[in-house]
């Protein structure tokens, strides 16, 4: 599955302007010390604290005075704070500070014992806490599970049962993507599944799950030499959402339809014109007469990484006979991008969108849609797409069709 730019989407990074950024910080350094504060009170035979659920120290000294209501402002105020763009780590760090701070104050509010909507409305944000820390670590689903049968057994609040059902069938499809023996079958399948999921469920994630679904498709293209195969998807999924009639949906669609029209097809030429690292212009018309792969990056990206070995035997082997690789880098850092490129030797062109940007040029990325890292588009001698799918394998039997 490709990289998501994540999400293959970027973030704004008007987070630390919306919310309390050092409250984030301060809160996610202490979470999980309930576990020490109930270890502590067990052992000096404190008496045991009335409250239903456990709040975390840190968590319970910021809203102390707080009312119910304003317990539910701040709750609504970190779950409205975006996903930086940054790297792994940095985002990683992020959804698990803002995923236990989601919990944590959900616990504390529903330990008020508030009305049936309130608390309603605790418990999404509980689960929406709890779907983050389910991407850090898709295979552990044991909390949602256990959120899951509390509220079945308490026979409240279906809507956020649904929503547990639909991490949890995340988790499910994701596991059918990641197997070796997946088919296109699998695929036809799991989007039949959705569609109806998706109509009764608009606002849930299986519109996230469809959006899971239409990346993988692409990656799955690259992987099998299958040019079109993702756009069946996406064009299936465009219709089912404009057909709903739910406005939410429809948006997505057209949403969809606009991003799809920057989408590179075959036969399409590329106007590439950026900055390079070295802070040079460059113009990929300069490159016509030669094979030309276009590798959209990041430094940050494991998949990424993981093409450099196959694209330096390429180049190594076929440079010679006119084949030219332009890397288009998405990383903000451009002075951790230049040492990435000294230390692993990259002899091919390298063009930053970060400095493109800046030197008053639109942005590559944005230009062609592009969604998800590595997208590799393979050009041929005057500057037409060859394939939008030009990695490992089939990056190698591209080029020895072209230099044969």
């Amino acid at each position: 599955m490709r990289e998501a730019v994540p999400s293959i989407s970027s973030f704004p990074l008007d987070v630390m302007t919306r919310t309390p950024f050092r409250f984030f910080v301060c809160c996610g350094v202490l979470l999980g010390m309930f576990l020490a504060t109930s270890t502590v009170s067990s052992q000096t035979k404190e008496p045991k604290k009335p409250f239903k659920r456990p709040v975390p120290t840190e968590i319970t000294r910021q809203i102390k005075d707080k009312t119910p209501e304003e317990i539910v402002e701040l709750l609504r105020k970190v779950d409205a704070g975006a996903v930086p763009v940054g790297t792994v780590e940095e985002v990683a760090d992020f959804k698990k500070k803002k995923g236990s701070i989601l919990i944590g104050l959900a616990d504390a509010l529903l330990n008020t014992e508030p009305a049936d909507d309130v608390a309603e409305e605790a418990n999404m944000m509980k689960i929406n806490g709890l779907g983050l820390l389910m991407q850090l670590n898709p295979d552990d689903t044991a909390k949602i599970g256990a959120l899951k049968r509390e509220l079945e057994k308490e026979k409240k609040y279906p809507k956020v049962v649904a929503e547990c059902d639909a991490y949890l069938y995340i988790q499910k499809i994701r596991k059918v993507f990641l197997s070796k023996r997946v088919t296109e079958k699998d695929f036809d399948r799991v989007a039949e599944e959705l569609k109806p999921l998706i109509r009764e469920n608009p606002d849930s994630p299986y519109v996230a799950a469809a959006g899971l679904l239409l990346a993988v498709t692409s990656a799955y293209e690259g992987k099998n030499n299958l040019d079109g195969f993702a756009d069946r998807f996406r064009n299936d999924f465009i219709k089912t959402f404009k057909d709903s009639g739910n406005e939410k949906l429809v948006e997505i669609a057209k949403q969809i339809d606009v991003d799809s029209r920057k989408e590179v097809v075959v036969g399409k030429r590329l106007a590439i014109e950026g900055m390079t690292v070295d802070g040079k212009p460059f113009d990929v018309k300069l490159l016509r007469g030669n094979v030309v792969l276009i590798d959209f990056w990041a430094t940050w990206c494991g998949p990424c990484r993981g093409e450099v070995p196959g694209m330096k035997e390429a180049y190594a082997k076929y440079h010679g006979r006119g084949f030219e690789i332009v890397g288009i880098s998405i990383d903000k850092d451009v002075s951790a991008l230049r040492a990435y490129i000294a230390s692993e030797q990259i002899p091919w062109i390298s063009v930053s969108d970060t400095l493109t940007v800046s030197a008053g040029m639109p942005s590559l990325a944005d230009q062609y849609g592009v969604r998800g890292i590595p997208t590799m588009y393979l050009l041929d001698r005057q500057g037409r797409t060859l394939s939008t799918s030009a990695r490992g394998e089939n990056l190698k039997r591209l080029l020895e069709q072209e230099f044969r």
